[in-house]
């Protein structure tokens, strides 16, 4: 029993010990905490806000629940919390929020009393309160925005509803009441109409421009390109508004079917364009032909044959060198041209080869003559024979002569070979074959 009593009195010892050691250090984080909410207070009036809050944020880790550091706190942020009330800043409001909350909930862990708890609580009403404040203000502005921008957008043209549009964007669905987030998105729906609505009647007026002036006629060619990159820009833009959720595939479609006519009519106009630049070298490579004939007809110095048909090819040439793009009536034209020439041509070719004829004829006339002067009763001249072959019969090409006129040259020339011995047949033979010819191209 002695035991017992003594182990109660130790007990209830030491109890006691522990009870004044805790209220000591308790009383002794008050104080401190006390001593720096004085200091806050005093770098606070100096100006100094950075250093002052460092120190409330130690006195509240010194005693959570200080009544002066949770107050002196408390004015701060409300003073923030004004500022951006004023400035409709809305992320400083919430930021000022958390951070009264923050410490109110560390304060109520760190309560020990009824009283304490029950006035962290009322703090705790404190922060909704400031909550309600900002989401109260906040939806008067934004609804006073709303009914702003509702009242614009009916007369807004299409870059006003861009702008109105943006204005729009930076209202943030969040934190607002059902019923102005209905209306934002109400709202958000009336603007994207009619600005869809205002491009397709700026579109339609655009195409309708442009349409107007593609339907004039003798538009230049260059006139034509314009309006193609006009019409590719045109539907540019359209494919640029279907792309962004737009439906526009009538406008789309007629603005297509509108490019492809230009193109077509650029395509006939450059062949058009070409076909007369055609027919104006047509018609000179023609009269340079015909000038060729007349001069052939009348100019007296042209003799040859072979000057004549050279002057035939010439105009022969530049007519083939007509382009086939030209005009009918052009290509007529050069082509019975060139018939004439080649009638001209097969006519002359036909008149030297019998010139050549009547010549090599002639030629054979007078070997014949000479062949019986030189030809004896006796004895006959040799020399003679071989200088006839050798300057008139050797001079013929045989390979222009008609029939007839060959058979009375080959007669001729083996009439004379035969009156020879057999080494000066070798020899002559080979003096005609050696010999230059009389050409074509001398009648």
């Amino acid at each position: 029993m002695f035991i017992s009593v003594v182990l109660l009195a130790i007990c209830l010892f030491q109890v006691r010990t522990l009870w004044k050691d805790f209220g000591h250090q308790d009383l002794t984080a008050a104080k401190r905490a006390d001593e720096l909410v004085l200091k806050a207070e005093l770098e606070f009036s100096q100006g100094h806000d950075a250093p002052a809050i460092t120190l409330l944020s130690a006195a509240l880790l010194a005693d959570p629940d200080n009544d002066q550091a949770l107050d002196a706190y408390r004015n701060r942020l409300r003073a923030k919390f004004d500022a951006g009330l004023k400035e409709h800043d809305w992320d400083l409001c919430e930021l000022q929020v958390a951070a009264y909350d923050a410490v109110v909930r560390s304060a109520l862990r760190g309560a020990v009393s009824a009283e304490d708890v029950q006035s962290i609580i009322q703090r705790q009403d404190e922060v909704a309160r400031w909550e309600n404040e900002a989401a109260q203000k906040q939806s008067e502005i934004i609804a006073h925005e709303l009914d702003t921008l509702e009242k614009e957008v009916s007369s807004a043209s299409r870059n006003q509803l861009e702008l109105l549009n943006k204005r729009l964007r930076l209202i943030s669905p969040d934190n607002l009441s059902d019923a102005l987030r209905d209306r934002l998105t109400a709202l958000a729906l009336v603007i994207v109409e009619m600005e869809q609505k205002s491009l397709r009647l700026e579109l339609q007026v655009e195409f309708d421009g442009l349409e107007k002036s593609a339907k004039k006629e003798d538009l230049a060619t260059s006139k034509l390109h314009e309006l193609r990159i006009q019409g590719e820009y045109l539907n540019g833009k359209i494919v640029e508004a279907k792309l962004q959720g737009s439906d526009l595939t009538a406008e789309q479609a007629a603005c297509q079917g509108l490019l492809a006519q230009l193109e077509r009519r650029i395509q006939v106009l450059s062949i058009r364009q070409m076909q007369t630049i055609a027919d104006a070298d047509a018609k000179k490579a023609i009269a340079e032909a015909r000038s060729i004939l007349e001069l052939i007809d009348k100019d007296t110095s042209i003799k040859t044959g072979h000057a004549r048909g050279r002057k035939l090819a010439e105009a022969e040439i530049g007519l083939n060198q007509i382009d086939r793009l030209c005009s009918t009536a052009c290509q007529i034209e050069a082509n019975q041209l060139l018939e004439e020439i080649r009638r001209r041509a097969i006519a002359q070719r036909t008149q030297q080869t019998r010139d050549y004829n009547l010549w090599a004829i002639k030629m054979l006339e007078e070997s014949i003559g000479d062949y019986a002067k030189a030809k004896g009763w006796f004895n006959d001249d040799e020399e003679a024979f071989k200088k006839v072959l050798g300057e008139k019969v050797g001079r013929i090409d045989p390979q222009l002569l008609h029939p007839v006129t060959y058979s009375l040259f080959a007669d001729m020339f083996q009439k004379f070979l035969s009156e020879l011995s057999s080494s000066d047949k070798v020899a002559v033979t080979r003096v005609v074959e050696e010999m230059q010819r009389r050409p074509l191209s001398d009648f």
